[in-house]
């Protein structure tokens, strides 16, 4: 099982190959801070942070 919001549905293949796509509002999930969206954000923003003067 992969979770990822940007994984090629051409780099899963093979005979028992499954592939759906589940999207999610991230303001019903139980925990949003955890959607790969918001880590993503919550990383770049400490990267800007660190490289401020």
């Amino acid at each position: 099982m992969v979770f990822t919001d940007s994984l090629s549905h051409a780099s899963v293949s093979g005979r028992y190959a499954f592939v759906t796509t589940i999207i999610v509002c991230r303001r019903r999930m139980r925990h949003p801070e955890f959607a790969p969206f918001d880590l993503l954000l919550a990383h770049r923003t400490a990267r800007a942070a660190a490289t401020e003067p």
